[in-house]
């Protein structure tokens, strides 16, 4: 009688302490190595290491572009270190019309321009302001002042209807962004 199971498999039986195994081989259809998409060998750079490379990159190179951007102001700006330098009670009006031309160009609007020179020439009129040093401190308390001041004249008005469109027009270089 011929047994149901090929001879190169071992045989079990109830009565008898399985045998050792031994080494054999089952045939079965070939198979393709499992390979992991989130595998990440030693010495090798994983995904989310490159990935947070690149994130860090393009963060430095926003900042660099923001400050590079702002690069105009700044120069415009250092004007008003020169200009307040050598100051004296007899040029005030001369340095106050070279303070707003250097504002101007630094992308201050006109009328807040204005109205920071004003406010400066008021002060010195007064006596508030008798140096360089204190025309400059008051120039940088009084644009912190308009940064951080909220009146209902600078907020936008937009309505009970939302969303809403807001359209920005200007020529290039005009500073649309800037006054964002």
């Amino acid at each position: 009688m011929a047994s149901p199971l090929p001879s190169a498999l071992p045989r079990l039986s109830l009565l008898s302490k399985p045998s050792p195994p031994q080494h054999h081989r089952l045939l079965l259809a070939p198979t393709r190595p499992q390979l992991s998409r989130f595998e990440c060998l030693a010495g090798q750079t994983g995904f989310f290491t490159r990935l947070g490379r690149l994130i860090k990159e393009k963060a430095k190179s926003d900042v660099e572009k923001l400050f590079s951007g702002f690069s105009k102001t700044r120069d415009n700006l250092a004007v008003i270190d020169e200009l307040l330098l050598y100051w004296n009670l007899a040029d005030t009006d001369r340095v106050l019309d070279e303070l707003e031309e250097a504002l101007l160009v630094s992308d201050f609007g006109p009328k807040i321009t204005i109205k920071i020179v004003e406010s400066l020439r008021e002060d010195i009129v007064a006596g508030k302001l008798k140096s360089g040093s204190e025309i400059k401190e008051a120039l940088k308390k009084s644009v912190l002042d308009l940064l951080t001041t909220k009146g209902s004249k600078t907020e936008l008005q937009l309505g009970y209807r939302k969303p809403a469109v807001v359209m920005i027009v200007g020529v290039n270089g005009g500073g649309k962004t800037t006054s964002l």
